[in-house]
């Protein structure tokens, strides 16, 4: 059972960075073409905010994985690591509705200044949903704590 878990665990932290490998890599290729062809950078980099905090959320997912099996602290890492997790994917859905167009207006004169995405929409309430969790995952670890000092 044991080992089942950490091959399966091993196979989630392999995707798991492919997906973040691949997604840093066609960032810096797009970034490295607009360098290249004097395209002013500022819009791009506003466009991609979302994208770093999409990135840490990945790694963040990366880490909880991998303290699976690991420590004794496990749950309490997965659940920190979770939380950051909703931080990252709620505060990239919130870029990506109202500071990319904020930015983007002050950049390049934009009269759009929320932009309605039903995909970050949601991916920010997954993220805020998923911090809640984490918050009472964590809160519940502290109980059985206290709990078991008492035993």
């Amino acid at each position: 059972m044991l080992a089942n878990l950490l091959v399966r665990r091993r196979l989630m932290i392999g995707l798991i960075t492919l997906v973040f490998a691949v997604l840093a890599m066609v960032a810096v290729l797009e970034l490295s073409v607009v360098l290249r062809h004097g395209i002013p950078v500022l819009p791009l980099l506003a466009r991609r905010l979302p994208l770093a905090l999409y990135l840490f959320a990945l790694w963040s997912l990366r880490r909880a994985m991998a303290a699976i099996g690991r420590s004794a602290a496990e749950e309490e890492i997965v659940a920190r690591r979770l939380g950051d997790v909703g931080l990252a994917l709620f505060l990239g859905g919130l870029a990506q509705v109202f500071a990319v167009p904020i930015l983007l207006h002050f950049l390049q004169g934009n009269q759009v200044l929320v932009f309605y995405d039903v995909a970050a929409v949601t991916l920010g309430a997954i993220g805020f949903g998923l911090l809640l969790v984490a918050l009472l995952f964590e809160q519940a670890l502290r109980a059985r704590r206290e709990l078991g000092e008492f035993v």
